[in-house]
Order: structure tokens, then C-alpha cells, then sequence
């Protein structure tokens, strides 16, 4: 399995590791209406726990997972 890490490099900002995910993967389609800003990480581990990835983190900070 590849291991898969987006790391946020931007200070100030909790969306970068987020951003270079949804960019390097077409096929997930992020929701708009989150009541909650953690909401979107839940809803990438969901995605990826459903296409059989192992998730190790996914948070503001990194999102990383084997698949």
C-alpha cells in the first residue's frame, strides 16, 4: 500500500492539507452544508475508510493514509 500525505504549510489557514486533497482527488465530492468546520475532516476519513484505506491522521495539520 502507498502512503498518501497532504500536509497544511500554510500558517494561519486550517484548509491546506484539506485543499490538496479534494485537489489530488477527483472522485470525492466534498459537502457544502457542515454545520461544523471539523465536519469536513469526518467526512474524508468516512470516504476513505469506505474505499479500504487505512487513515493514520486527518486533521488541520495533515491529512495521511495508506491505500
Amino acid at each position: 500500500m502507498k502512503i498518501h500525505t497532504y500536509i497544511n504549510e500554510n500558517e494561519n489557514c486550517d484548509w491546506g492539507a484539506y485543499d490538496k486533497f479534494v485537489a489530488a482527488t477527483p472522485e470525492f465530492t466534498a459537502s457544502t452544508g457542515h454545520e461544523l468546520f471539523l465536519d469536513h475532516f469526518d467526512e474524508v476519513w468516512d470516504y476513505l475508510n469506505d474505499k479500504g484505506c487505512v487513515v493514520t491522521q486527518c486533521n488541520t495539520d495533515v491529512i495521511q493514509y495508506h491505500g
